[in-house]
């Protein structure tokens, strides 16, 4: 087994493919990509735009690489012939959304399925959502427990258009390796990108591996994503059709304050769960390398080279369907539900959720997909140091912790 495969054909799955196709004479493996839930009409039209010549615009660097793209590494994760990609893959990248009820989808198809030994499954964009879940499937004997599970922030800060592709591969991101190997699971990982010599790391981007639970808090898209799209004068900017940037014109003086008051309280909540967690502008500055500055709202309009392209949905019914609901918001029920267990108090992070399930009503969205994970959530037993336990040690037995 040699071959890479991704599955999922959004922003990040797209850029990877094309990153990969352009190291592809180091690392020597060949890519594929799988969309997942598309119609044959539909990925016939998505290889279209995905296909061919793919211009790559790297921001911070300012440079730009041409990269071809041959129509034969695409097809559907629900077509027959998907099953040979999926046999002789060594990695697999699921890029696929963190939305628990796609995921678990995914998931179930592959302990069906395959033979998972030997492979590495790296979870992109993967945290709070469906991570403590996957850990109590590992301990539960799921055929997962038999593959490599990489946890991994996204590679890149990427918008993929038709035929272009602007972005940025990031300098260091974190992962949570569950693995009764885990320096063989890095390697492989590592080989996937092979560019380390110029920035003089092993990989580029380079890996920091933190604990399971490490990971957990680390994310920050349950409030960074959710609370701007939701902020009532972006929101009012969504129903009438009006585009701004994500990070820069959706974050006033106001937010940014409750921005901050909620990334104080996850470092706090980290704490109880034994984590040192960096707050977000030193997230920042390790990924993108931008200097660290005491106010959140000036941080954050410091960030113009690097999110110059995150545009907002165009409309209220693209943010119903948006990563912002249906990936960011089943994470910030994990985070709910650690906090639970954990019994402290977090005033402006339990406000923030009340804000966030009033919101939901009136934008009339089925909740079902959003909460599929919080019965598997409430099976898990124990307080925080068993939760600890499990996050990080899932191989090992129920009784042996």
């Amino acid at each position: 087994m040699t071959d890479i495969l991704i599955v999922g054909g959004g922003h990040v799955g797209r850029t990877l493919l094309v990153d990969l196709i352009s190291s592809q004479e180091i690392h020597g493996k060949d890519p594929r990509l799988l969309f997942f839930r598309s119609n044959e009409v539909d990925v016939k039209n998505r290889i279209a735009e995905a296909s061919g010549t793919v211009k790559f615009e790297k921001v911070l660097s300012a440079s730009t690489m041409h990269v071809e793209v041959d129509p034969s590494l695409f097809s559907s994760f629900d077509d027959p012939r998907a099953a040979e990609a999926i046999s002789t893959a060594s990695v697999i990248f699921i890029t696929v959304p963190d939305i628990p009820a796609l995921r678990l989808e995914i998931f179930r198809k592959l302990g069906a399925d395959f033979d998972l030994r030997d492979k590495t499954i790296v979870l992109v964009k993967a945290g709070q959502a469906t991570q403590p879940v996957v850990a109590e499937m590992i301990r539960r004997g799921h055929p997962l427990a038999d593959a490599d599970v990489i946890f991994a922030e996204s590679f890149y800060g990427t918008r993929a258009e038709q035929e272009s592709i602007v972005g940025n591969r990031k300098l260091s991101i974190n992962i949570s390796i569950l693995s009764r190997d885990p320096a063989r699971a890095l390697d492989k990982l590592r080989g996937c990108f092979p560019l380390g010599d110029r920035i003089g790391k092993p990989s580029w981007p380079d890996f920091t591996v933190l604990s399971g639970v490490d990971l957990v808090f680390s994310a920050t898209a349950y409030f960074l994503h959710v609370a701007i799209v939701l902020h009532p004068r972006n929101f009012a900017l969504t129903q009438a059709g009006v585009q701004y940037n994500h990070y820069l014109d959706g974050i006033d003086r106001s937010l940014a304050q409750k921005l901050d008051a909620i990334d104080r309280e996850r470092v706090a909540l980290g704490r109880v769960y034994g984590v040192e967690l960096e707050r977000f502008p030193e997230v920042l500055n390790r990924q993108y390398g931008l200097p660290i500055l005491p106010n959140f709202y000036d941080m954050m309009q410091s960030c113009r080279e690097v999110y110059k392209s995150m545009a907002s949905p165009k409309s209220v019914e693209l943010l119903q369907r948006s990563r912002h609901i249906l990936e960011d918001v089943p994470a910030l029920y994990t985070i709910e539900w650690l906090m639970q267990r954990a019994g402290i108090a977090m005033p402006a992070t339990a406000a923030y959720v009340a804000e966030v399930n009033k919101a939901l009503s009136s934008l009339d969205i089925d909740q079902t997909a959003l909460t599929v994970h919080r019965p598997l959530l409430a099976e898990i037993q124990g307080g925080p140091q068993a939760i600890v336990n499990l996050l990080n040690a899932p191989h090992r037995t129920a009784a042996a912790t």
